[in-house]
């Protein structure tokens, strides 16, 4: 599975940013 799309790319960064900032809150969605 390949996402090389820049939208791909930029969603995907955006994602794991908000996966990150939740694990700090001690919180973890989607």
């Amino acid at each position: 599975m390949r996402e090389t799309t820049p939208m791909r790319m930029a969603f995907k960064n955006y994602i794991s940013w908000i996966n990150y900032n939740d694990r700090i809150e001690g919180t973890i969605y989607f």
